[in-house]
């Protein structure tokens, strides 16, 4: 087992997830490839300590642009053609536009709720099987939310061995000069971590699957990283959290 780190670079805006976990896309990226044959689950190409894998969260950085509210107003065809004397005639029959359902179908104006990151990279931390993630990853064609819109489009993913302690690397990072944690650890296995190392106090999932509505989900308390994608999250931060 190997220490890693998973760059991928990105070429439309994305909508961010709450917390993206590395074993949790490559379990995901296992059965969309081999559906319910899937065994990444069950062996996961990652180390794991104490049962915890050795994968970060998803760590972004700053972008270099303002986010962006991304609107999307979807006209009524009705309404555009009206605007043609040539086919006035064919809407004779249509009703007026004030009877008309604005908000679904056609005929809406809607404006989209989520709200789009321009991030040309992301960047996960682990300690696993190089040549299994490579072979894993692939098939990653969109990440985060609404990719089936063309949001989080994958430009290259790359995975690069680096030379670090593994013994925590992909669990604890620096951060601002202090030692964190890069994942949710449960709180009864705090006292095995390194002194000093802090996080967040919430009761959390720390295991896939990690939504807490799934019915094999489990929430207890944990510590979780003091930041949550590119809030606070400097452009050098990753940088600083794998230099040797």
């Amino acid at each position: 087992m190997t220490p890693f780190v998973l760059d991928i670079t990105l070429r439309s805006p994305m909508i961010l997830s709450y917390r993206t976990m590395l074993d949790s896309l490559l379990i995901g990226l296992g059965y969309e490839r081999y559906g319910a044959a899937s065994t990444v689950r069950d062996q996961l190409p990652l180390r794991h300590t104490h049962g915890v894998p050795h994968a970060s969260q998803m760590l972004v950085g700053m972008p270099d642009v303002p986010l962006v509210r991304s609107t999307t107003l979807i006209q009524s065809m009705i309404r555009v053609l009206s605007n043609n004397v040539l086919v006035t005639e064919m809407l004779d029959k249509q009703p007026p536009p004030s009877a008309m359902s604005h908000g679904s179908g056609p005929n809406s104006n809607v404006e989209s709720v989520y709200v789009t990151h321009a991030i040309p990279k992301v960047t996960f931390l682990g300690v696993g099987d190089i040549v299994q993630i490579r072979n894993l990853t692939t098939t990653l064609v969109h990440l985060g939310s609404q990719a089936h819109k063309g949001n989080g489009e994958v430009e290259q993913v790359s995975v690069t061995e680096v030379r670090a302690d593994p013994t925590w690397f992909g669990i604890i990072g620096e951060y601002e000069g202090q030692s964190v944690v890069l994942r949710p650890i449960p709180k009864r296995l705090v006292h095995l971590l390194p002194h000093g190392v802090v996080g967040f106090d919430t009761n959390e999932t720390w295991s896939y699957p990690y939504f807490p509505g799934h019915p094999e989900a489990v929430v207890e308390p944990c510590l979780v990283p003091p930041f949550v994608h590119g809030e606070g999250f400097h452009r050098d931060v990753i940088r600083r959290l794998y230099s040797p």
